[in-house]
């Protein structure tokens, strides 16, 4: 699995320094477009379709249709990253002073076979839940 960085970032300077940290690191990147969010992350990420756990919550991609219109929100997903590359990246992230983002994810067997707006909502979901302490 190859290092990647898949991202959606609405400011053109965030973005930049975002790719140039990625450069900096090896990390292949992806800008994301809103048209990706009926692809499913495995296919984004190039690993295609792998077996999930069997205690995986798939979330329904058949009932889960991408809205006429809908944006991808500003997000960022790692996939492939040891844990060290990941806590190098995070930490020169932080560094170099960027902007926060505030959705961030990890490809995972849980999610890899979710479609991308699956995967933003869900951490539009989780960030409200920890913002405002709700389940």
């Amino acid at each position: 699995m190859t290092d990647l960085i898949m991202y959606k970032i609405n400011e053109t300077a965030k973005e930049k320094q975002v790719v140039n940290l990625c450069r900096k690191l090896g990390l292949k990147t992806r800008k994301l477009k809103d048209s990706d969010a009926k692809i499913i992350v495995g296919t984004l990420t190039g690993n295609g379709k792998i077996n999930v756990s069997p205690n995986s919550q798939m979330l329904n991609t058949a009932n889960q249709n991408v809205p006429n219109g809908y944006s991808l929100p500003e997000l960022i997903v790692f996939s492939g990253l040891k844990d060290n590359k990941l806590d190098e990246f995070l930490a020169e992230y932080k560094k170099m002073g960027i902007s926060p983002i505030g959705l961030k994810a990890v490809v995972t067997i849980h999610n890899v076979n979710w479609t991308m707006y699956e995967l933003a909502e869900e951490l539009v979901r989780e960030r409200i839940s920890i913002m405002y302490g709700k389940d």
